[in-house]
């Protein structure tokens, strides 16, 4: 062993220089080639075919469990990736950026003007995330988040709402982390005030008026007064429709007049609300 170890060539300072530069190029490529492939794969909905519900789902529980590595650097070579697409597309020219730049500059990827005021000013991290702070619009506080539901609330906030989180918990016991998750983030801009009311109510009556709200965007007070209410005569079809998303089974049958009127969602419709 004390021979083998002898024999060691030890690099010169020179080598080791060099060695790094290599590591780090192929971390770079690396990083760019994942980044490429997740978002083919989120973009063409790949993971539909590998059975997972969401890509989410996709990283969380397949990627991280036949590969390894951290969920986070997945996200940062993605967004790595589109930040320098995005400024191909503004420039036409193929830019490669540091990923760490490219981080910064991820919230205003969609604003080409805005991107393009960022990456010609800046000439090194600190003055970049000076830039995009800048450009970027100030942040809503939680009171005005609070009464649009617009941007939805950070875990910092539950911290200090406690009974604003208890009502999300609620929430996602009746109608899943999915449904929670867009409610939280903002996808579904929902009031404070809608949240707590929406808990408040049985998880039977949640779960009959959960399509109403989640994708028709009608208020608890207006989904509970609908549900409950019955179809007549001269119900339009659109109302129709409407109780028919309030049953579980989406399929309503009403009797009119010895008439029996019945309203089935297809399979192509059942498949895109139930994901």
């Amino acid at each position: 062993m004390t021979s083998e170890l002898s024999s060691v060539v030890v690099m010169t300072k020179a080598e080791a220089e060099q060695t790094h530069q290599k590591i780090g190029q192929v971390l770079v490529r690396a990083g760019r080639d994942i980044g490429a492939l997740c978002l083919d794969m989120r973009d063409r909905r790949g993971y539909e075919a590998l059975g997972s519900k969401t890509f989410e789902d996709y990283i969380n529980k397949k990627v991280t469990a036949d590969f390894g590595g951290a969920q986070r650097s997945i996200y940062n070579y993605m967004a790595w990736v589109e930040v320098e697409r995005a400024l191909h597309a503004s420039t036409g020219k193929y830019v490669q950026l540091p990923l760490r730049y490219a981080l910064v500059m991820y919230p205003v990827r969609e604003k080409p003007e805005l991107l393009l005021e960022a990456y010609e000013k800046a000439d090194s991290e600190q003055r970049l995330k000076v830039v995009v702070g800048r450009l970027l619009p100030k942040p809503k506080s939680k009171k005005q988040r609070d009464m649009t539901g617009e941007e939805g609330w950070t875990q910092e906030d539950l911290e200090s709402d406690t009974e604003l989180r208890n009502a999300l918990d609620k929430i996602q016991s009746v109608y899943g982390k999915e449904d929670r998750n867009a409610i939280q983030n903002g996808i579904v801009q929902t009031r404070r005030r809608e949240v707590l009311e929406l808990a408040k109510c049985y998880a039977p009556t949640m779960e009959k008026i959960r399509l109403l709200v989640m994708a028709k965007h009608w208020s608890v007070k207006e989904s509970v007064a609908f549900v409950n209410d019955s179809a007549t005569e001269t119900s339009t079809v659109e109302q129709l429709i409407n109780w028919c998303l309030a049953e579980k089974s989406l399929h309503w049958t009403g009797m009119f007049g010895g008439f029996e009127i019945s309203v089935r969602a297809t399979p192509a419709t059942k498949k895109k609300i139930n994901g």
